[in-house]
């Protein structure tokens, strides 16, 4: 138990010292989440450009299937909000020289800008996978100037 508490203790002055507040103890719960879902992402994400750019069929036709199970994830991210701490976007949006609305409008704005990064990610990595085989097929990794 006291080890427990320990290290308790610890985090309560690390997330003291993320408000820059030392009477305040704020613990992001939500961050083992994202962690989660960020690491499966990333892990989704690899496979991908692995198989995409794999110099076998057997490995390329698994990309369709990767690929649903990366739109999933980022659909899984939006639709639960889980890049964002509730409590931290609580305090950000009570706090601040300007007014709650308008800081409610930038925080819509980012969430908005996040989805739509979210569900174009794939894009993005069909878009890196694409330069890998343009590299590869030139036999050239240092630049993509020469097409």
């Amino acid at each position: 138990m006291s080890s427990t508490m320990d290290s308790l203790g610890s985090i309560a002055v690390f997330c003291r010292t993320c408000w820059k507040n030392p009477d305040e103890i704020y613990v992001d719960y939500n961050a083992d989440l994202y962690g989660e879902y960020v690491g499966q992402l990333r892990n989704q994400l690899v496979a991908y450009l692995r198989a995409d750019t794999s110099v076998t069929s057997d490995e390329r036709n698994e990309t369709q299937n990767i690929g649903q199970q990366v739109q999933f994830i980022t659909t899984q991210m939006v639709n639960h909000v889980v890049y964002v701490d509730p409590m931290a976007r609580e305090r950000w949006l009570s706090q601040g020289r300007r007014p709650r609305h308008e800081r409610e409008r930038v925080y819509n704005q980012l969430r908005s800008d996040i989805e739509i990064m979210f569900r174009n990610i794939l894009l993005d990595f069909q878009n890196v996978s694409d330069k890998i085989k343009v590299f590869r097929r030139r036999n050239n990794w240092n630049s993509d100037r020469d097409r």
